[in-house]
């Protein structure tokens, strides 16, 4: 079986330079501003050319642009230009800003946390093995059906048990976290 976390059912709140729209965090009882959380994931909009992150000096940070395109930059470590799917991971303590207005996805984790990333379109049904203690899809097809569940764009599947089958033509990023 797997949970489906509805992006339109979304918890949106504002920041300093957009909105941010949780998807999941662990443990579920979890509050983001009181950073008591393991794990967060996330979509967020830059709605302003220039933005500064929010500081997160416990944990790790990976952010991937669903639309648009962003230079990031990394004060003192390095700066990186993304366009759509491309991703940078960075600790949450850097002094971080961006350029650009975008989409971004984002996956903070502690390090009680490790986390493999990638970005996969299917040209075949397969089944995916769940491999890891927690492993979620979140979908980028407009909309695709999925064991018989209608899902749309920035879904996210909590995959729960051993296989799951995927259908041809779907596009997602799959998200793998594991307990270190």
């Amino acid at each position: 079986m797997f949970k489906i976390h509805r992006f339109q059912n979304t918890l949106t709140t504002v920041w300093s330079g957009g909105t941010t729209s949780q998807l999941f965090i662990f443990p579920l009882e979890s509050v983001f501003a009181e950073r008591n959380f393991d794990f967060r994931i996330s979509t967020a909009t830059i709605d302003v050319e220039e933005s500064n992150f929010t500081p997160l000096p416990i944990y790790n940070r990976l952010l991937a642009v669903l639309e648009g395109n962003l230079e990031i930059i990394h004060q003192g470590k390095y700066s990186k230009k993304l366009q759509k799917f491309e991703n940078d991971r960075f600790h949450g303590s850097w002094q971080s800003s961006s350029k650009g207005e975008v989409r971004d996805f984002n996956v903070i984790y502690n390090d009680n946390f490790e986390l493999k990333f990638s970005q996969r379109e299917i040209s075949e049904p397969i089944f995916l093995q769940k491999q890891s203690e927690f492993f979620l899809l979140l979908i980028l097809n407009k909309s695709i059906e999925i064991e018989g569940f209608k899902l749309n764009l920035y879904d996210l599947i909590e995959v729960e048990k051993e296989n799951i089958l995927l259908p041809k033509g779907l596009n997602f990023f799959q998200i793998e976290l594991s307990r270190i």
